[in-house]
């Protein structure tokens, strides 16, 4: 790892017209610098680099940032890539922290996997293109399926004939340790001593990293078999989890960035099929259903998924389970079927590239109403098929983050289902509610667990002596309804910041180390401290985001410090902008880069420069603003119980409801009073 002084002076010597301009031809306009964006197809030169503020920003498409934002995104490195890549640029030997010795042993045995495996890929080829066996049925496979010379040699496809002990024998005579080969599982050792190879009599597709090595291999047998699997993946290892890899993806995050939507189909021979086809967004889950550390890595190149289902319906409700994983990363879904009897790797060798192109945008649905036609068509008129037709598509919906996108696909549900949209709210509500609880067991166990791990190592006893604990015993979240004092923890399900918590980051951004209080006054008073003690309650009755927390303390804790003597002034802008953290330099970009623009709430303040009366005045309202919007959801919350109470003439337990509503709606009115009018028509916007 790099030490934090390194880092800091890389931060300080990367300038953004030397960085940008080592990819993009920039030509002066100004004080400025002007290209074409490298990050959509850009005819006129839209891409600004301002050498005053360090960074850049594309008007059209909106991508930008510090040097080392744009250096992630346009050569897709990761924090620590870009961070080398900026030193060896500038000059600025790396400092390493100190290691450990079982770092250092992790990290060479980590190269010598690496190496195993490209040696095996290299063999496989070698066999493949080489061997006589490898050429009559590898090659001829290959080539039967309409793969090319280029597709075939770019993927590093390959083939273990087979002999037992093909590859055993090449490590044996290259020098390489065959138990590498175990370890990886590409071989396995037999009682006398011998290695057996895994992968043999198959056609080899090596799965390639986000960064290019070979981690791991899949396996196809071309011989009819009761009793070999189709298919086979190398387990996992210490350089491979196939939950966290996408087939293709090395390939393809490029053409996914830049397209901004990212193919999903079933195997390897339909990624190779489009990308052959030039359709190169395309990727595919190496041999598991999809997981979030797959979802995880294609949200680090675009928001959108479209899923390629063929038409075997049983495999689509077996897919359809990632769509569920996607929502709960906030992707946005489409899906398109394919016609009856093709694949994606048929339908893409039946068809030229525009036509394939075509078809999928005139073909793509959203994944609610594909949802909602697909499972209907299961018992449309059995009422119960429908009631848990419905209890399906919420269950989905409810996996949404996001409030608005969660309400539109709420209300669209409703309509496309035919049931009230408050029954679909309600039990939405519920089923976030019991997610939430459960989450916040299953930390409590997992802290029981830590404890009692602690425990034991301390004082070594029998394990038996410690009863487990009681589930009851759990702090739950799903309580019978608070007191009027207390505000709902809906805005908090979600550890990223609501809309009115970004727009307080945003103060905190721009203008965390100014100085707000008066010269004169005994203590000074930050923007960033001033808002952490104004949002103190709602975080102590945990109505913030862990990120919205986060980086509140990074600051506050910066900034104190700072107060230290001799200690250099902490800046809030710098800090976060280069953070290690991808979601919290994110948002440190998106608003350094919208120079300065306020919301439409705030518009009315935009003559004022900036000042500190006027920055209060921001904050306050936004503080005020996340009050009154969480008090709504806790109103809205009580009015869908007294309906659904009613609707059941549960009669006798609506008064403590009502008389909860009307207290809430007390509240409301004071925080309305301190808003005023103009800025209520435009919260409710």
């Amino acid at each position: 790892m790099i030490d934090q002084a390194t880092v800091n002076r890389i931060i300080d010597s990367a300038e953004i017209v030397g960085v940008v301009s080592d990819f993009v031809t920039l030509h002066r306009r100004g004080q400025n610098f002007l290209g074409l964006c490298p990050f959509h197809e850009d005819s006129r030169p839209s891409f600004t680099v301002s050498p005053a503020k360090n960074i850049c920003k594309c008007f059209a498409c909106g991508e930008g940032g510090t040097p080392l934002n744009f250096l992630m995104k346009h050569e897709h490195m990761s924090y620590v890539e870009a961070l080398r890549y900026l030193a060896k640029k500038y000059g600025i030997p790396i400092v390493e922290k100190e290691v450990t010795k079982e770092e250092i042993e992790r990290k060479n045995n980590r190269e010598k996997l690496l190496n195993a495996n490209a040696f095996a890929r290299d063999a496989f080829a070698e066999c493949l293109n080489s061997s006589s066996e490898g050429r009559m049925i590898g090659l001829s496979y290959f080539k039967e399926r309409g793969f090319t010379p280029e597709t075939i040699k770019a993927f590093d496809l390959g083939y273990s004939p087979s002999s037992r002990d093909f590859l055993s024998n090449k490590a044996k005579e290259a020098g390489v340790d065959r138990s590498l080969l175990e370890a990886l599982g590409l071989a396995i050792k037999q009682d006398d001593g011998k290695y057996l190879d895994r992968f043999r009599d198959r056609v080899i597709f090596p799965i390639h990293s986000l960064s290019g090595s070979i981690v791991g291999f899949g396996g196809r047998i071309l011989k009819s078999s009761d009793k070999l699997a189709k298919y086979i993946n190398s387990p996992d290892s210490d350089i491979y989890n196939k939950r966290k890899e996408l087939y293709g993806l090395y390939f393809a995050k490029q053409h996914i960035s830049k397209q901004d939507k990212c193919l999903i189909v079933e195997g390897y021979t339909d990624v190779l099929s489009f990308h052959q086809s030039e359709i190169r967004n395309a990727v595919a889950s190496s041999g598991t259903a999809l997981t979030i550390e797959q979802v995880r890595l294609i949200k680090r190149f675009t928001s959108n998924v479209t899923l390629i289902f063929d038409s075997d319906a049983a495999g689509i409700k077996a897919a359809m389970r990632g769509i569920d994983i996607l929502l709960a990363q906030d992707m946005n879904i489409k899906v398109v079927l394919l016609p009856d009897g093709h694949d994606p790797d048929s339908f893409a060798k039946a068809h030229s590239p525009e036509a394939i192109k075509e078809y999928i945008d005139e073909h793509e649905e959203d994944f609610i109403r594909f949802k909602i036609n697909l499972l209907s068509k299961d018992g449309a008129s059995d009422p119960h098929a429908k009631a848990m037709l419905i209890t399906n598509i919420v269950e989905s919906v409810a996996f949404i983050s996001d409030d608005l996108t969660r309400e539109v696909y709420a209300r669209d549900s409703a309509a496309l289902l035919d049931v009230s949209e408050e029954v679909i709210f309600s039990k939405v509500s519920s089923i976030r509610k019991e997610r939430a609880a459960q989450e916040q067991r299953e930390r409590e166990r997992e802290r029981n667990r830590e404890q009692i791990a602690e425990h034991v190592t301390e004082t070594d006893p029998d394990p038996a002596d410690f009863e487990p604990m009681d589930e009851d015993t759990s702090v739950r979240v799903d309580t019978p309804i608070t007191p009027p004092e207390s505000i709902s923890q809906d805005e908090a399900n979600t550890d990223f910041p609501s809309e009115t918590e970004l727009s307080l980051l945003s103060h905190i951004i721009r203008y965390g180390d100014m100085i707000i209080s008066e010269e004169d006054a005994d203590e000074q008073w930050t923007v960033t401290e001033i808002i952490g003690e104004q949002v103190s309650d709602l975080r102590e009755e945990g109505h913030l985001s862990s990120v919205f927390t986060r980086i509140m303390d990074e600051c506050i804790g910066g900034i104190q410090e700072a107060k230290g003597e001799g200690i250099p002034a902490f800046n809030p802008t710098k800090h976060l902008s280069y953070h290690p953290d991808d979601t919290i330099r994110e948002i440190a970009n998106k608003y350094i880069t919208e120079e300065y623009q306020l919301s439409s709430l705030h518009k009315e303040y935009e003559a004022e420069k900036k000042s500190g009366e006027a920055i209060m005045r921001l904050i306050m309202t936004d503080i005020l603003t996340l009050k009154y919007k969480i008090i709504e959801g806790e109103i809205l919350k009580e009015l869908n119980i007294i309906k659904a109470l009613s609707a059941q003439s549960e009669t006798g337990e609506i008064s403590s409801h009502v008389t909860r509503m009307q207290e809430l709606n007390g509240i409301k009115r004071q925080i309305a009073e301190l808003l005023g009018d103009r800025v209520l028509m435009l919260i409710s916007k």
